[in-house]
Order: C-alpha cells, then sequence, then structure tokens
C-alpha cells in the first residue's frame, strides 16, 4: 500500500482504524449507538496521497454511512474538536450511503485533482 505523506509511520490500514475510532467515539459520546450509525467504509485521497501535501496540508478521509444523522450534522460533530495524527489534521467528509456512492465520490474525487493538477501546470 502507497505511504502517506508525512505519516510514512502509520500504514494505510492503521490510519484507518484510527479515523474508525475517532468516529465511533465521538458519535458514542454524541449518544449514537452502533445501531444509530453504521459505519460502511472509510477511504483517504488528496494531496497526502499523491505525494503533493504542503506543510499546512490535512488528510482527506471520506466516511460512508447508514444512518438517520444528517450529513451536516455528522460533518459538525466530527470537526468540533478535530482528529490530529501527528499533527496532521484529518478532514472527515460523511456521506450517507443513502444519498451518495462511495465509489462515485471517490471518482469525482479524483477527476477534480486531475483537472487541478492540469490547470497548474
Amino acid at each position: 500500500m502507497k505511504e502517506i505523506q508525512g505519516l510514512e509511520l502509520y500504514t494505510y490500514d492503521e490510519i484507518i482504524d484510527l479515523i474508525r475510532d475517532f468516529i465511533e467515539s465521538t458519535l458514542r459520546e454524541n449518544g449514537y449507538s452502533r445501531r444509530d450509525v453504521a459505519l460502511n467504509d472509510i477511504r483517504l485521497h488528496g494531496s497526502r496521497l499523491r505525494n503533493q501535501a504542503k506543510e499546512d496540508s490535512d488528510l482527506d478521509a471520506v466516511v460512508e454511512y447508514s444512518g438517520d444523522i444528517r450529513e451536516d450534522d455528522l460533518f459538525d460533530m466530527l470537526h468540533e474538536d478535530p482528529l490530529f495524527i501527528d499533527d496532521i489534521e484529518i478532514d472527515i467528509n460523511p456521506i450517507n450511503s443513502d444519498e451518495t456512492d462511495i465509489d462515485e465520490y471517490m471518482r469525482n474525487s479524483f477527476e477534480y485533482d486531475k483537472k487541478k493538477l492540469l490547470r497548474s501546470l
């Protein structure tokens, strides 16, 4: 698996586990159980995976979930006291599986990145 710029001491799976633990802990602290919100998938993307991050770049993560909590409410909850791993902020973007497919989201993200890179050349 590809190294994550700035987090080379961790594997991809270890980063995913840390993010999952953070989300589950945050949900519990806010009164939600695993029956209320199920985490279906977590994926990483962005400049740190492309090895193009700047010193202050965050690590982008998308979490696909199912449950009755609104995406905006979950986003706000996860960013109230954000997760940092080795001083790198993890920007977690939740998507509800009833509204958005994570594969489609990731394809759109990669297409956006390609267009952004082409404009910078």
